[in-house]
């Protein structure tokens, strides 16, 4: 084999190379382009969540959602109520109440 023919051998492989990265260069564009419509599309087809104000929930019924001055109600690990030595779940700030205390001064 001439070093011509190797020189030609050489370029056909090297413009070979270079189509095939081109493909793949474009594969991945069209990809990230799907993608992205999807994700579009998904967002046009999710409803709008708006944030809204405290919202009651009935997770813990009788326990109020939250205390004026302590916070929202959240769980931690079992603790004896800072009021009344009873066992509870429930915190409101740093405070474990229980569901007597809780509800104390509670109208209705």
């Amino acid at each position: 084999m001439s070093y011509l023919q190797l020189l030609k051998a050489l370029k056909k492989e090297n413009a070979e190379k270079e189509r095939i990265s081109k493909l793949i260069e474009e594969a991945e564009e069209v990809s990230k382009a799907t993608q992205g419509a999807e994700k579009a599309e998904k967002a046009e087809k999710a409803p709008f969540l708006k944030p809204t104000g405290a919202v009651s929930s009935c997770y813990a019924h009788p326990f109020p959602d939250a205390i004026e001055g302590l916070g929202r109600r959240h769980v931690e690990a079992l603790s004896s109520c800072a009021n009344c030595e009873t066992g509870t779940w429930s915190f409101y700030g740093p405070w474990p109440l229980c569901l007597r205390c809780a509800n104390l001064g509670r109208s209705g």
